[in-house]
């Protein structure tokens, strides 16, 4: 759907099920490493308001799977 101007309303049907999204939702605020940004600008030192974590897999990642790390 196009408005004037140019915007466009998008729309993302859900892709997991109600018992599946909680138990994700769960496991990612429970064993992901999150942490707030922050940077300086100039003379001040910014703590960005949201957390935020990076994904990926090295040498140091372990995570909690079942009955161990993974």
């Amino acid at each position: 759907m196009k408005k004037p101007g140019g915007l466009d309303v998008m729309l993302f049907k859900e892709f997991l099920v109600p018992p599946g999204r909680r138990s994700l939702f769960e496991w990612l605020r429970e064993e992901m490493g999150w942490y707030r940004v922050t940077y300086q600008a100039r003379s001040t030192m910014i703590r960005t308001p949201r957390y935020t974590t990076t994904f990926g897999k090295d040498d140091s990642d372990t995570y909690n799977v079942g009955d161990g790390p993974v």
